[in-house]
Parts: C-alpha cells; structure tokens; sequence
C-alpha cells in the first residue's frame, strides 16, 4: 500500500514537471504594431495644411495655401486584387468655419505585413510590421515612380506635435536627398491608434548658388481625431 502512495506521488510529480516544462516552452509571438495604422470604419483625422510653390520662371513669385483636410474610413470593399480595402473620404475646407467639401476618395490596405495608401491612383508601402529600425524597404515598390528606400528613424517614441502629446509614434524617413541643383525630402510620423500625424515634403530646383527657382514645399499635422 505504501508503495501504491510513493507510485501516485511520483506519478502525480512528473505531471507538474511536464505542465511546467509545456508551460516554458510556449513562446509569445512579438508584437506587429498594426495599431499605427488604423483601418476601422468610422475612424476619421483632421490635419492643418501649409504649402508653397515656388515658380520662378513663370509666376515671377512663390504662392502660399493655408487650408485643412479631413479623411475618414467610411466603408470597406474587396479591390482588384481581391484584397480588402478602406475607402478613404477626403475633404477640405479652406477655414475651421466653413463646411467639409468632399475632394477626392483615396484608400488603403493593411495585412501583418505592410500598410499601403493609394492616393491620386499611386499606391505606396508607407509602413511595414513589426516597424525595425533595421528594416529598408522600397516605398514606390507597387508604383512606377523612381525608388525611395524608406526606413524607420525612430519607433515608439513619444512626439508632440504643437500642443499635441502621442506618447508611441513612428517616424518613416522617406527620402533625404541633394545636390547642387535639387534637394528632396519626405518624412511621414505615425501614432498609435491615430495613424497619419505628420507628413512633411520638399521638393527644390536651385541655381547652383542656391536661388530657388522651383518646386514645392508641404507640411501638414494632425489637429483632431475621432471615431
């Protein structure tokens, strides 16, 4: 009998061995992050616009806008590739006062992978997931546009952008180019749960002295958000 006891506790310790063991061995898969790219229907984002052109050659003078944008998921559908997408409504307004006037309709995909916009017809890799500070990708890889390789310059970081604290963001470096005659430049900021916050884009022909002569100059950031 005594032996039959020592046999149950034996056999009841090398359960627990096992359990502990199985329990060890299960690995937490990382975290994707998807979050910096939101696709819920209903999500929506306002965002203060500032733009310059510059047109020396047939204006005779540079042109600044002022005006304020507003995109919102409103529905998803399947696409040509038979993936599933979200319509992206924009509109615009020239002042906070007056009404939205609807633009243009733009949409985007996400998978684990990437999070892709199509805007004006032109598809772009903006992220991919996990966001790795290692990482290099092509983000006109789906389109016939030369090749920026973008990378993340900083991920989960806090950013305020004026008045406004994100405590995790991502900041893509989409291009940062020059020489004596062009400078190009493009940075997007992604937050969690907001998406999009901050896009800024240069693009400038200069003299070889440094004269602009062309080129455009945008930088929008995140006013408002919702669902």
């Amino acid at each position: 009998m005594k032996q039959g006891l020592i046999l149950r506790i034996a056999y009841a310790v090398l359960i627990c061995l096992v359990w502990v063991s199985c329990k060890k061995s299960v690995i937490t898969p990382p975290a994707i992050h998807m979050d910096y790219f939101p696709v819920d229907v209903g999500h929506w984002v306002e965002y203060e616009m500032d733009s310059t052109v510059y047109d020396a050659f047939f204006n005779g003078k540079d042109t600044s806008y002022h005006y304020y944008i507003r995109e919102e998921i409103t529905e998803t559908f399947t696409d040509l590739e038979g993936h599933k997408a979200y319509r992206i409504q924009r509109s615009r307004r020239d002042s906070l006062g007056m009404p939205w006037q609807i633009t243009d309709i733009w949409y985007a995909n996400r998978d684990e992978h990437t999070g892709e916009r199509v805007e004006e017809n032109v598809r772009y890799v903006n992220l991919v997931f996990p966001p790795d500070k290692k990482v290099r990708w092509d983000g006109n890889a789906l389109n016939t546009r030369p090749k920026w390789e973008f990378r993340y310059e900083k991920i989960h970081s806090p950013a305020d952008l004026g008045a406004i604290h994100f405590d995790s963001t991502v900041t893509v470096l989409q291009i940062d180019e020059a020489n004596l005659i062009e400078q190009q430049y493009a940075q997007e900021i992604y937050a969690k749960g907001v998406g999009l916050v901050y896009r800024k884009q240069h693009y400038l022909e200069t003299e070889v002295d440094g004269t602009i002569i062309g080129g455009y100059d945008f930088t929008f950031k995140v006013i408002n958000w919702g669902k």
